[in-house]
């Protein structure tokens, strides 16, 4: 079975991810959310 394009919107951000199955997808698209909002909070952080 070959890699799907799925996307998802996770807090209003569009994240677009390849993956076997919906629920392989949603749970990277997941991830890769957590890790952006870790970044942004990071960021917020140093500008303070």
């Amino acid at each position: 079975m070959r890699n799907r394009i799925f996307n998802f919107i996770i807090d209003g951000r569009l994240i677009t991810v390849k993956g076997k199955s919906v629920k392989e997808a949603k749970r990277h698209a997941q991830q890769i959310a957590r890790s952006m909002k870790a970044e942004e909070n990071m960021g917020n952080q140093s500008a303070i």
